[in-house]
């Protein structure tokens, strides 16, 4: 085997390391990212009913939609309060 031809073997395996390493790095952030996502959710669901149970709401399809729609906005209008307190703590 020449020179020429090792070089370019080692530099194709170079290249699927890297490719592999990237492949692994980006279902590393996938597992991240889906868990955080599960966990947002999670967290919207426990807000959306907590609301509704201060509402007094039962919420599903047979629920008025008036009803569905107060603990949306509710659920909205605490949304934009946390991001507004937690911009004032970052400054």
């Amino acid at each position: 085997m020449s020179r020429k031809e090792n070089s370019e073997n080692k530099k194709n395996s170079q290249k699927r390391q890297n490719r592999s390493n990237r492949q692994n790095n980006n279902k590393q952030n996938n597992n991240k990212q889906n868990n955080n996502s599960r966990r947002s959710n999670q967290s919207m669901n426990d807000m959306k009913y907590e609301i509704a149970n201060e509402f007094g709401v039962d919420l599903g399809p047979e629920a008025s939609s008036r009803c569905n729609g107060k603990v949306g906005g509710e659920m909205t209008k605490r949304l934009v309060d946390i991001a507004r307190s937690s911009k004032k703590k970052s400054k």
